[in-house]
C-alpha cells in the first residue's frame, strides 16, 4: 500500500453546517466549489429560491383568499404542509 495516500490537505471546514437557512444541516459554501459544478449547484440554488418564494407566496395567498371569499380554511393547512414538504 501507498502511505499516505487519501491524505490532502482539505482547507473546507466540513463541520461548518450552514445549509439550509434556520436548520443547518449541511455544509454548504459556493466558494468552495471548482468550475464545473459550481454552476450546476448555483443553478439548483437559484431553483431552490424561486420555489421557496413561490411556496411562502402560495401560503399569503391562501390566507388572503380564506379570508375575502370566506371559504374553508383548510386551504391555508394544505400550502403550510406544502410548504413544512419542501
Amino acid at each position: 500500500m501507498i502511505a499516505g495516500l487519501g491524505k490532502k490537505e482539505s482547507k473546507i471546514d466540513w463541520t461548518n453546517f450552514n445549509f439550509p437557512p434556520f436548520l443547518n444541516l449541511i455544509h454548504y459554501d459556493l466558494n468552495e466549489l471548482v468550475e464545473p459544478e459550481k454552476s450546476h449547484v448555483l443553478k439548483l440554488y437559484i431553483s431552490y429560491l424561486i420555489f421557496f418564494v413561490s411556496a411562502i407566496l402560495n401560503i399569503f395567498n391562501n390566507i388572503i383568499i380564506c379570508i375575502t371569499v370566506k371559504i374553508s380554511a383548510i386551504r391555508i393547512f394544505y400550502a403550510i404542509f406544502n410548504f413544512i414538504l419542501f
